[in-house]
């Protein structure tokens, strides 16, 4: 209770003043949140996807040989049928290997039956048939060169010394009478999947 007012003549007759009594009572505000009101949801940033790095190249140095006997006939330069198909087969190997900027080097071979300059030049011819064929096939002119080696670095070593046969010298020494393609550079990785998206 609050007076207001206050005098010793409060309520005298003819005093002029009157008691004024308040009941104010002290007012307490209460802040109650309906269980049933909508808040808003704040929203939530999705989590950020990092696609993960491409893989590292890796150096390519890899060497493919093929027999001569299979390409070529005795003492030629010129494809055979299934020297085609021996080619085409070495193609998709080197495809596979993914050479990124790479150099392919085709070397021919020859045995030691003939003369030095003889097997030099068939050596070369047949590096240039092969190294056409691919080219044909797809591989870049400016990225194969060709080298012919002659009847140098056998394979057969000492082993046909003794024959004196010429036919079967011939079939002794046929391992050194090849093709061989260097290709070097490096890997071409597959490009990796795209990352998936949160779903919103």
């Amino acid at each position: 209770m609050v007076r207001v007012g206050d005098d010793p003549d409060n309520d005298k007759v003819g005093s002029g003043t009157k008691r004024w009594v308040s009941d104010i009572s002290t007012a307490t505000i209460e802040l109650v949140l309906h269980p049933n009101r909508t808040v808003a949801a704040v929203p939530v940033a999705a989590p950020l996807v990092v696609a993960p790095p491409p893989p590292a190249p890796e150096p390519v140095d890899q060497t493919f040989n093929l027999s001569s006997d299979v390409l070529f006939a005795f003492g030629k330069a010129e494809l055979k049928p299934e020297g085609m198909q021996a080619l085409d087969a070495l193609y998709q190997q080197i495809v596979d290997v993914k050479p990124k900027d790479g150099n392919a080097m085709v070397m021919g071979y020859t045995d030691r039956i003939g003369s030095d300059a003889n097997n030099q030049a068939l050596s070369e011819a047949r590096a240039s048939t092969v190294a056409n064929f691919l080219i044909g096939k797809g591989l870049p002119a400016d990225k194969v060169s060709i080298q012919g080696n002659g009847e140098s670095n056998p394979v057969t070593g000492t082993q046909c010394d003794a024959i004196k046969a010429r036919a079967a010298l011939i079939d002794c020494l046929a391992p050194d009478r090849r093709v061989e393609i260097r290709v070097t550079g490096v890997s071409n990785p597959a490009e990796p999947a795209p990352a998936e998206q949160p779903a919103q």
